[in-house]
């Protein structure tokens, strides 16, 4: 009543469904009915995924179908506590996983995102709770601090688009925006598959510049002849980004054209 505007949050659901908890743990359907029932009482629907990429597109895909089966699936949610401890995930994963998970939400409709958290508790590698941060306890970035700040460069005063491709190994997805008073667009993504050189993607776009920036803000400048920019989508996430344009689309035979994994014949003898 004293501020209508306010937005009305909670601390977040530890999972994103209920259905599997054992019935001593918590009352079976007990966030699906709460958040059914009292959906007139809260603005955003927050959730915890502490899960590497592939774990997390499943359990978002059952957050997904059980909100549109109770009929809430237009009520905004976000990611208020999520990560991957580096105790797990190592060093360079974490920093891989912070990009897939965190564009990956965006693009489903997140309204929010939250790495939890900032500052590490401690260097016990039995303790997962102790490398959630993307800075060490004493306060020493780690590579995860290094891809949120390049994640955040690339990104800044962009809105998501479209996905291009959703398929098991490749996602490409695309973002819209000004900066410093000209169009900008983004294309981000990458395909689990990739050979180390990458797979070329060709770019039909209008861009006076392009440029593929990694997932660690190391910027490679690409060229665009006759239309055409080519982006090198790998293995970890990479950005391609395309100043000055007005259209942005990638071939539909490259972007479809998924990487395979090599095949090993065995020869008898």
């Amino acid at each position: 009543s004293v501020c209508p505007e306010a937005k009305v949050i909670y601390a977040g659901f530890a999972a994103e469904s209920s259905f599997r908890h054992p019935a001593h743990v918590i009352r079976r359907g007990f966030q699906e009915d709460l958040m059914t029932e009292c959906k007139d009482w809260y603005d955003a629907h927050a959730i915890h995924l502490h899960s590497p990429f592939k774990e997390y597109v499943g359990k978002l895909a059952n957050f997904m179908s059980w909100r549109k089966e109770r009929g809430i699936a237009d009520k905004p949610w976000y990611a208020n506590e999520t990560a991957v401890s580096t105790t797990r995930a190592g060093e360079d994963a974490a920093a891989a996983i912070l990009w897939q998970k965190v564009l990956y939400a965006w693009s489903r409709g997140s309204v929010d995102y939250i790495w939890y958290n900032l500052r590490g508790t401690g260097y016990n590698p039995s303790d997962s709770e102790q490398g959630y941060g993307l800075m060490t306890v004493d306060y020493r970035p780690r590579a995860t601090f290094a891809a949120f700040s390049a994640l955040a460069t690339v990104f800044f005063r962009l809105g998501f688009d479209k996905v291009l491709h959703d398929g098991k190994d490749r996602q490409v997805m695309r973002w819209i925006g000004v900066r410093n008073g000209k169009p900008c667009h983004v294309i981000a993504g990458w395909d689990f598959l990739a050979p180390p050189e990458g797979c070329r993607i060709r770019v039909n776009t209008d861009a006076v510049r392009a440029a593929q920036v990694d997932l660690m803000g190391n910027v490679s400048e690409v060229e665009v002849k006759n239309g055409f920019a080519v982006w090198k989508v790998r293995k970890l996430p990479s950005a391609l980004v395309l100043v000055g344009a007005t259209a942005v689309e990638p071939d539909a035979h490259d972007l479809a054209a998924e990487a395979r994994a090599p095949v090993k014949v065995i020869l008898p003898g």
